[in-house]
């Protein structure tokens, strides 16, 4: 089994990636995606109820240039922004529909909007309020609860009503994998849930992407330090944490 300080990393290449999803849109079960980066992975080193969240996925995506660069190679690389378009091309290709949750305020609605000039045909639903849900972490670090249960209730029956095939969902790291490993179970008609952190964010235009150049040679985090300057504490966890802590594992073994 490949893992990388404890959590579980599939090898699979993009193509394997995609044909496994859309075994599972033909099916009637529902999968957990999860897509780690070296934050998520620091976070999880840390966490032993976020670890064995990651470690229960159905399929754990390589999304972060450092785990492929730490692995030797190992990991493809498939950042989650892009797995998402690939996912909504697929789900357009196959009939299915898509179901948007969280994200910053309006997020959501826009970056439905920008893939519908993208994927004309594609099924896209989304709840406008779901960027105004708070899940607070609880003492133990290691679970979460909802705020507003009531509102909370509301949306999850608007994503039973509508039936998507896929939902993405953006609460951020840790919180949207608790919610997604939580509530799989009163979402039975949804085949693969996905956390997506702030891809909504990045489809809506709202923060833009680094250039091909950067992403390509693994230097993203040098631009969205540049344009989100508050996220340096989380970078420096990427860049210096995650390699100090994958190298020190590698010596203890």
């Amino acid at each position: 089994m490949h893992k990388m300080l404890g959590v579980r990393i599939d090898p699979l290449t993009k193509q394997e990636i995609l044909e496994k999803a859309k075994t599972w849109l033909s099916g009637s079960e529902t999968h957990t995606l999860y897509t780690p980066n070296p934050e998520m992975l620091v976070a999880a080193h840390r966490n032993l109820g976020f670890r064995d969240i990651l470690n229960s996925g159905d399929m754990n995506v390589c999304d972060g240039f450092g785990i492929q660069l730490m692995s030797g190679g190992v990991y493809t690389r498939f950042p989650g922004a892009d797995l998402v378009l690939s996912l909504c091309e697929l789900a357009e290709r196959e009939g299915k529909s898509v179901y948007f949750i969280g994200g910053k305020s309006g997020a959501a609605k826009q970056a439905a909007e920008k893939l519908k000039e993208r994927f004309a045909g594609l099924s896209i639903h989304f709840v406008q309020k779901s960027d105004n849900i708070t899940i607070k972490q609880c003492d133990n670090r290691a679970m979460y609860t909802i705020v507003d249960k009531g509102q909370h209730d509301e949306i999850l029956s608007d994503i039973v009503l509508a039936k998507p095939d896929i939902l993405f969902v953006a609460f951020g790291h840790g919180k949207q994998e608790w919610w997604i490993d939580t509530f799989k179970s009163e979402l039975p008609g949804v085949k693969i849930l996905m956390g997506v952190g702030g891809t909504f964010d990045f489809l809506a235009g709202v923060i833009p992407r680094a250039p091909k150049l950067f992403r390509r040679i693994g230097i993203e985090w040098l631009w969205r330090l540049i344009h989100q300057p508050s996220r340096i504490k989380r970078i420096f966890t990427a860049v210096i944490v995650f390699p100090y802590l994958v190298l020190k594992s590698y010596v203890v073994k």
